[in-house]
This record gives C-alpha cells, sequence and structure tokens, in this order.
C-alpha cells in the first residue's frame, strides 16, 4: 500500500518494494520503516556506521539517527498520556508500560513482576547474591 511505502516522516520510500519478499522491515508499534541492508555486518559483530560527532559506532541507520537526536535534543516521539517526549520510538514504547502497569517478566522464584527483562535479571541477584549490569 502506499503507506507501506513511506519513510517514517511520510515520505515515500524510493527504495520499497511490494513484493513479499520486502527487503524494509516496518516497527508496528511508531510505524517506523528499517531498511534490512542497512544491517551489514551486524551479524558478524561488526558496527560499521559512526556518530561523526562523537565516534559511537552502530549497525542500524535508524539507530545511528535516533543517536543524532542526543546531539541535537530532538524528541518527536511524545507521550500521549503524560506528554513525555523521548528521542527514539523504542524508548516510548518501553515508557507506556509505567502507565499499564504491564509487567510480563515475572521472577519463577518470589513471583515479582518486572516491566523490562533486565530488571528481572538484576532482580534476580537478591535471590542469588549475583550482581548484573544495569541496563538503561
Amino acid at each position: 500500500t502506499e503507506a507501506e511505502n513511506q519513510d517514517h516522516d511520510g515520505r515515500r520510500n524510493e527504495n520499497s518494494e511490494s513484493s513479499s519478499n520486502n527487503k524494509l522491515k516496518q516497527n508496528k508499534r511508531c510505524k517506523q520503516t528499517r531498511d534490512r541492508r542497512n544491517n551489514v555486518g551486524s551479524h558478524r559483530g561488526e558496527r560499521p556506521l559512526s556518530c561523526k560527532t562523537c565516534g559511537k559506532r552502530f549497525y542500524f541507520y535508524s539507530d545511528l539517527n535516533g543517536h543524532m537526536r542526543s546531539h541535537t535534543g530532538e524528541k518527536p516521539y511524545s507521550c500521549k498520556t503524560c506528554g513525555k517526549c523521548f528521542s527514539q520510538c523504542k524508548n516510548l514504547t518501553r515508557h507506556k508500560k509505567t502507565h499499564t502497569g504491564e509487567r510480563p517478566y515475572s521472577c519463577e522464584t518470589c513471583g515479582k513482576g518486572f516491566s523490562r527483562g533486565c530488571h528481572l535479571t538484576r532482580h534476580m541477584g537478591t535471590h542469588t547474591g549475583e550482581k548484573s549490569a544495569l541496563c538503561l
């Protein structure tokens, strides 16, 4: 469809294909489109894309573009519930769980629920004594 052939800003994506082996992948939550060809090297652990401002490296153009917003301060994704704004769609999606109370990750030991898997992993240390790295 025409909507599927548009990029995140609603512009026509000239690289889109309508066949079943479409090379574009669309985020179902924010409708952002990512070109699967942009992950060159990701399966080999390479990060071929780099930020010209700070040098941080990325697998995907969409991640690099989102990172660039950390330098510009642009936050185009806003929560309809509280108005908080985010630079990346994935951060808005994660934030929305604070309003819904969704906690899909449960501790098998004590039953406590968590909105993020990394929070469950960190919590498991209270049972095992292990410390895990904090997630962002």
